[in-house]
């Protein structure tokens, strides 16, 4: 009798676990994107590492992380350290108004980074973009930019494609923030160019 109850409790252990497994709001497709379903993650990436079974797929193997409609608020220093692999990141039409310094630090693959249609005011801190060597696209549209800083993107001889279109309060800005983007055309800026030399 006793076997038979201690064989109901593990039988009953493992349904529970596995049904939590199963609440988990992300997957991983073929392409190893890790997408979320719309209004699940509040707080990256321990809403993702402490709630899903990543165990088919190590998260040093993802490659692009999309992340649409999101609550959270802040993308925090180092968020993307369990993920150094990544070539893109989309974290768009979210409650982000806050990216704290070196959020992005040892991400230097990554091509591609979309923050487009968050709560963004500000784009500033000389480590704000700090480790994305590698970066070709930067779309910042719709947001509520007003400024951006001189030098930020100094480091980014790579950037070709810089989106700011959306951002009503940011009428000009200065060609400093990108003085040495050699590759960038201002054509993709969609924004009125207004030196201040």
């Amino acid at each position: 009798m006793y076997l038979k109850t201690v064989f109901i409790s593990l039988a009953l252990l493992a349904a529970v676990s596995s049904s939590t497994s199963l609440s988990c709001p992300c997957e991983v497709d073929n392409y190893l994107l890790l997408k979320c379903e719309k209004g699940t993650i509040t707080n990256f990436p321990e809403d993702i590492l402490d709630n899903c079974d990543l165990d088919t797929v190590d998260p040093e193997q993802i490659k692009a992380i999309e992340l649409a409609e999101q609550p959270m608020k802040t993308i925090k220093t180092g968020a993307f350290r369990s993920f150094p692999n990544l070539v893109q990141l989309a974290f768009i039409y979210s409650d982000i108004n806050h990216i704290e310094q070196e959020a992005f630090d040892g991400l230097t693959k990554v091509t591609s980074l979309y923050l487009k249609g968050n709560k963004l005011t500000t784009f500033e801190g000389s480590g704000l973009l700090q480790g994305l060597d590698s970066l070709k696209t930067l779309d910042l549209s719709d947001n509520d930019i007003a400024e951006i800083e001189e030098g930020l993107l100094d480091n980014m001889p790579n950037l070709d494609n810089l989106n700011l279109a959306g951002n009503p309060g940011l009428s000009g800005y200065t060609t400093n923030a990108w003085y040495f983007c050699h590759k960038l055309e201002t054509g993709n800026l969609n924004l009125e160019v207004r030196d201040w030399f």
